[in-house]
């Protein structure tokens, strides 16, 4: 009897990995609800290292340079703000010289009176390892998908298409994670659904 036990686990074991079911197709898509309504300029200053802590002061020495420049421009503390700011080892690193990366953003609003093109070359001057600016179209605003009604129809109109293209049709919604993305009221969102 007790040489029948060890047996009947390992037949238990085989026999509920064959009643296991199929991983679940699905499908995932983002959709952003964009609340700003002014252009604004994005700044990226990464700096890789070695050294943790040199990456951090190199990244923070073209910080404070920045921040001098918008101070310099007329910009308020409220005008901008820090988007971003990771440090961590860099995964894919071949040498010891880049092996931590610091990174860090800020999102700059943009008034009338700034002249855009200028204040994004001093930027580039200053250090900044990317800039870009987002020009808010105004004629979209009422496009953008705002309530989470819009946001869920948008989401599967999108999802469909790939649905479609996948020869599948389009289930129910699995998931929903919501992000807020820089200032205001932004919110980027992720929508898993199931695909059948």
């Amino acid at each position: 009897m007790k040489r029948f036990i060890p047996v009947l686990f390992i037949l238990f074991f085989i026999f509920s990995g064959c009643l296991t079911s199929p991983p679940v197709k699905t499908v995932s898509v983002t959709v952003g609800s964009f609340a700003y309504n002014e252009d604004r300029i994005n700044v990226t200053v990464e700096k890789r290292s070695s050294e943790i802590e040199k990456a951090q002061n190199d990244c923070n020495i073209i910080i404070n340079s920045i921040k001098k420049l918008l101070i310099e421009q007329g910009l308020k503390d409220s005008e901008y703000n820090l988007s971003e700011n990771s440090t961590y080892k860099n995964q894919d690193s071949k040498s010891d010289s880049d092996k931590y990366i610091v990174r860090k953003g800020f999102d700059i609003r943009l008034s009338d009176d700034i002249n855009a093109d200028n204040l994004m070359t001093k930027l580039q001057e200053s250090g900044a390892t990317g800039v870009h600016r987002n020009v808010f179209d105004r004629t979209a605003k009422d496009k953008a998908p705002t309530g989470l009604k819009s946001i869920l129809k948008t989401a599967e109109k999108k999802a469909s298409v790939i649905a479609d293209e996948a020869g599948l049709s389009l289930g129910n919604i699995i998931s929903i994670d919501e992000m807020d993305y820089g200032m205001d009221d932004t919110k980027i969102y992720n929508i898993k659904f199931q695909m059948k």
